[in-house]
């Protein structure tokens, strides 16, 4: 019983001493001091298995607890001196690690560091870019043509890679050659032009209105100031050439127009063709007189009108984007001298070969107070 008793106080001062050696020493230690509890434990464990009936073994059993109770709530401390129970302690580690993290890159040693793989990165998109460009100037075109049908066999005859957009002023550049002429096209909505300043600025043709028919009544107009612009420009030394903004509804109107504008030239040569200005929508003119006209008598119009032009020893031209264009049948096309209206584009994407591209409606040209069409000669490029 003694023996009992001496080894329960064993225990309990092994203990002690163990919470005094982990308080003292901190987490560094605290495996050795679980160790001295592990000891305490078994000692008192085995008094308890030992012993008969009564107060001592009552003792010895409550030791034995005491033993096991600080075995199982001994843990390590944390730097303040406080002893953290396990969940504590894993929220402890959690901290402790957090402030050890790396502090993180800003944004020039991201880019240092990462340096060869975005160059790479660039390089890959901009060679994709110059490839996708030059397939797609020697690819056929896969459209639809003027007939609803898919048509696989336009080959553009130009090759766009040679198309320099460095500048507002467009060029068609091969071998160092330039093969395109820079113009404009004009009206009275322009107002009066100095057109001395129009040439110094580098333009070399302008298309100028002749006249337009009325989309409601259907009248017949000449531009306010065709013959001024025609003669001006001529003395400025720009060539040019005449359109006329139809709204014909049959071929009698079309071949009226052509003859109106002839009459009006009363012999005055032209380096520039006679083209002929059908748009599928007029500004503001919710219903125009020729709305409904299908293929085959848009097609009548525009043969009547070219016909009239070629008679009177002129060229005729066909003026439209893809909507206007798309009006006529296709085959009457092909052979005719077509202006391209497209705008905000790297390259025109016509369905047929073109021999002008009026490639935007917001130029500024010297000697011209208003924005003014430009336009690419590229009959010289095919």
């Amino acid at each position: 019983m003694a023996k009992l008793a001496k080894d329960s106080r064993n225990a309990r001062d092994n203990a002690e001493s163990a919470d005094a050696a982990s308080r003292s020493t901190g987490t560094g230690r605290a495996a050795s001091s679980a160790n001295d509890l592990i000891g305490a434990h078994r000692t008192a464990r085995v008094g308890s298995n030992s012993a008969g009936s009564g107060n001592a073994s009552s003792r010895n059993a409550s030791s034995a607890r005491s033993a096991d109770n600080l075995m199982r709530g001994h843990v390590a401390q944390s730097r303040s001196g406080k002893v953290l129970r396990p969940a504590e302690q894993t929220r402890s580690n959690q901290a402790n690690g957090s402030r050890q993290q790396v502090r993180r890159m800003t944004l020039f040693e991201f880019i240092a560091h990462n340096a060869v793989y975005i160059v790479g990165v660039a390089a890959v998109v901009a060679i994709t870019t110059v490839l996708l460009m030059a397939v797609r100037s020697c690819v056929p075109t896969a459209v639809y043509d003027y007939d609803g049908e898919l048509d696989f066999e336009y080959e553009s005859p130009f090759d766009w890679n040679n198309l320099d957009m460095s500048t507002s002023r467009y060029a068609y550049v091969s071998n160092g050659k330039t093969l395109s002429h820079l113009g404009i096209d004009v009206s009275e909505n322009q107002g009066s032009i100095d057109w001395k300043a129009v040439r110094a600025d580098g333009v070399e043709f302008a298309m100028i209105r002749a006249g337009y028919r009325g989309a409601t009544r259907g009248d017949l107009y000449a531009d306010e100031l065709f013959a001024e612009n025609l003669e001006n420009a001529h003395r400025a030394g720009i060539d040019c050439g005449v359109y006329f903004f139809s709204q014909a509804k049959n071929a009698r109107e079309a071949w009226a127009e052509a003859d109106f504008v002839i009459k009006q030239l009363d012999g005055t040569q032209l380096e520039y063709p006679i083209a002929f200005d059908f748009e599928s929508t007029v500004a503001g003119v919710e219903s125009p007189r020729t709305a409904g006209l299908g293929k085959d008598q848009m097609t009548e119009i525009v043969e009547a009108f070219c016909n009239c032009v070629s008679q009177a020893g002129y060229q005729p031209m066909v003026y439209g984007n893809y909507y206007d264009l798309v009006l006529y049948h296709y085959d009457y096309l092909e052979d005719k001298n077509i202006w391209w209206a497209e705008y905000d584009v790297s390259v025109p994407n016509p369905n047929l070969d073109i021999t002008m591209w009026q490639y935007a409606n917001d130029g500024w040209v010297d000697g011209i107070s208003t924005v003014v069409d430009m336009n690419l000669d590229l009959s010289e490029a095919i």
